[in-house]
């Protein structure tokens, strides 16, 4: 499930990121079933790969693997590990 959601992003990210003037998001490490992301530290940055990631796991995943259960994708924000809070 990880591995379709990463592939997933790393195509759709160039599309996604095409009209923001930053350096693009660095997907730099996976644990479990959560995916870190290193993110130019502006909110339409943070949330321009939010909507990217939930779109990708959600729909992406959703439809590869045919589950008939809603996938729950839980984010969180923070300038380091231990600062992340939740975020919608």
């Amino acid at each position: 499930m990880m591995k379709l959601a990463m592939v997933a992003i790393h195509r759709q990210l160039p599309a996604a990121w095409k009209d923001l003037k930053l350096p693009p998001p660095r997907m730099i490490l996976q644990v479990h079933d959560e995916l870190i992301f290193d993110v130019p530290a502006t909110l339409e940055a943070v949330q321009t790969l939010k909507s990217l990631v939930r779109s990708c796991m959600v729909a992406h995943v959703s439809q590869q693997l045919q589950l008939n259960v809603p996938l729950d994708v839980k984010m969180c924000v923070g300038t380091t590990w231990g600062t992340m809070h939740h975020t919608e």
